[in-house]
């Protein structure tokens, strides 16, 4: 498996030698960059790529539930994370109305 390393300095070499509008977005975070999308700070179309180390096929159901309730996203999942709480997931807060937000735009990236 071929594994890369990547610094802030060669992701903006790499938008430099792309000639990148100011606008374009380069992504180190997926589940921040998602929630950025679904609650309207960042425009998708401006999304060049996102970098993350998640791995999942988000039409795979099992491997989005998990992915879903990973990062805190429903009802259930945040009410067991106030039972134990000891972490932050990005999508605490959001419904289970928002699933199918969460998972389209995941999709389109």
């Amino acid at each position: 498996m071929l594994e890369w390393t990547l610094k802030v300095q060669d992701l903006q070499s790499l938008a430099q030698l792309l000639e990148l509008e100011d606008n374009m977005k380069i992504g180190l975070s997926y589940s921040r960059c998602v929630r950025d999308i679904v609650d309207g700070v960042v425009d998708i179309d401006d999304v060049l790529v996102v970098i993350a180390r998640t791995d999942f096929d988000p039409h795979n159901d099992e491997q989005w539930a998990g992915i879903w309730e990973g990062y805190g996203g429903g009802a259930l999942v945040q009410t067991m994370r106030g039972l134990f709480s000891g972490t932050n997931p990005e999508w605490l807060g959001t419904s289970d109305d928002d699933e199918d937000k969460y998972r389209s735009i995941s999709i389109e990236l």
